[in-house]
C-alpha cells in the first residue's frame, strides 16, 4: 500500500501508537510527529538530552514518552537526539538534521497534512513521501503479556492457535489466566462434552473456558496451575500445581498435574484414592473413568458434573452449586476432600500461568 501523495515533499510524517515498555493494554494512544529535514534544535533550548539513539523514529519515541517533550531533533551524523520543552525552540541549519514537532502540541495550522493511524504493540508504521513500511504487531499469547496496570478483566490472547481467545486475566498478584469461576448457581455445570470442549458461562461470573481453548493456551508454553478455594465459614484456602497441561480432544483431554504446593490438601492422591495426575477428562455423556460408583452410577453422573475423575475423584470443582453448606453424605456438591471433605464450597476458581522458572 503506498501513501506517498498524501504527504508533501518537504516533510515525512510519522504516525505512532507506543505501548511502551511494560504497558501492553488493549487502549491505545495516537502521537504523530511532522518532521523537517536539515535543522536541528541548539544545545541551550534542549531541555532533555544528548541522547545516543539509532533513528529518529528513536528520537520521536522517546519525545513521546516525555509528557513535557513538544519538540525534539536527530543528528544522523552524530546520532544524537535532544528533546525540548518549547514548541518553537532556536534551531540551525544543518544537512544531517532532523526536526520533529509533536503534532498534537504544535499548532494544527503549522501541519500541512492530518492523518492518524493506530499502531499495535511494539509497532511503528513510517510513512515518508516514497512508501510505506509496516511492522506485524506483537499479540498476547496469555495473560502474561497483558500488563499488571491495565487490571483485571477480559482480554483476547492469541496462543497457538490462529483465532483470538477471550478470557478473564485476574492481575492480583501474578498474571493468571482464569480457565473456570463458580461464585453462585446462576449456571448450571451439569453439560455434555461438546459444552465442555467449547466452553460457557460468563466471564464475569461463571464459566468453563473450553477444553479445547485450554489446551490451545497450554500448548503454547509451560504452565502451572493455582486453585483458589472458600468455605462457607470464610476459609480461604489455595493448591497450586507446577507443571498442567491436557492433551487434545482425540487424547480425550488427559491430565497431568504434578508438584504441589499450598494449604487446601493434594488431590493427585495415589492409584488406590483416586489419583487424578494422567486421567481423562469424563461428561455425563462421555464416560473415560471406566469406574461404576456405588450408586451403579459413571462418576459423572453421581456428581453431577464433569472433571479428570478417577474413583469418583478427591475434587468435584465442577459439581452441583449449593447456596449453603451440604454434609459430606452429599456426593455431587463442590468440594475439594482434602480441605473440607465433601461439603459444599462457596466459591472455587482454576487460573493459570507459565511455570517459574
Amino acid at each position: 500500500m503506498r501513501m506517498g501523495n498524501i504527504f508533501h515533499k518537504e516533510t515525512v510524517f510519522i504516525a505512532l501508537v507506543l505501548f511502551l515498555p511494560g504497558v501492553k493494554c488493549v487502549d491505545s494512544r495516537n502521537v504523530s510527529f511532522k518532521v523537517e529535514n536539515d535543522k536541528i534544535i541548539i544545545s541551550k533550548d534542549a531541555t532533555a538530552g544528548p541522547f545516543k539513539l539509532k533513528s529518529t523514529v528513536e528520537c520521536a519515541t522517546m519525545c513521546s514518552g516525555d509528557a513535557s517533550c513538544c519538540t525534539a531533533s536527530y543528528d544522523k551524523i552524530t546520532r544524537q537526539c535532544l528533546l525540548s520543552s518549547f514548541c518553537n525552540p532556536e534551531t540551525v541549519n544543518t544537512y544531517s538534521g532532523k526536526y520533529i514537532q509533536n503534532h498534537y502540541k504544535v499548532a494544527k495550522d503549522t501541519c500541512t497534512v492530518e492523518y492518524f493511524i493506530v499502531i499495535a504493540e511494539n509497532a511503528v508504521f513510517i510513512f515518508t513521501a516514497k512508501d510505506t513500511c509496516t511492522v506485524e504487531p506483537a499479540k498476547p499469547v496469555d495473560c502474561a503479556d497483558i500488563a499488571t496496570n491495565c487490571g483485571s478483566g477480559i482480554y483476547d490472547i492469541y496462543p497457538s492457535t490462529t483465532y483470538p481467545i477471550t478470557v478473564y486475566c485476574d492481575m492480583t498478584g501474578s498474571n493468571w489466566t482464569v480457565i473456570q469461576r463458580r461464585v453462585n448457581d446462576s449456571v448450571d455445570f451439569y453439560k455434555n462434552w461438546i459444552d465442555y470442549k467449547t466452553g460457557f458461562g460468563n466471564l464475569a461470573g461463571n464459566f468453563w473456558l473450553g477444553n479445547d481453548n485450554i489446551h490451545a493456551i497450554v500448548n503454547s508454553r509451560s504452565y502451572m496451575i493455582r486453585f483458589d478455594l472458600e468455605d462457607w465459614t470464610g476459609i480461604v484456602r489455595y493448591a497450586e500445581y507446577e507443571t498442567f497441561r491436557i492433551g487434545d480432544e482425540s487424547d480425550n483431554y488427559k491430565l497431568t498435574l504434578d508438584d504441589y504446593d499450598g494449604d487446601a490438601g493434594d488431590i493427585t492422591g495415589d492409584s488406590g484414592t483416586g489419583e487424578i495426575d494422567g486421567q481423562q477428562f469424563s461428561t455425563a455423556d462421555r464416560d473415560n473413568a471406566n469406574y461404576v460408583s456405588l450408586f451403579g452410577q459413571t462418576c459423572a453422573d453421581q456428581n453431577r458434573g464433569a472433571w479428570w475423575y478417577n474413583e469418583c475423584g478427591l475434587a468435584n470443582l465442577n459439581g452441583v452449586y449449593y447456596n449453603y453448606p451440604t454434609n459430606s453424605f452429599i456426593f455431587n456438591a463442590i468440594y475439594w476432600q482434602p480441605f473440607n471433605g465433601r461439603e459444599s464450597l462457596k466459591s472455587v476458581s482454576m487460573k493459570i500461568r507459565v511455570e517459574d522458572d
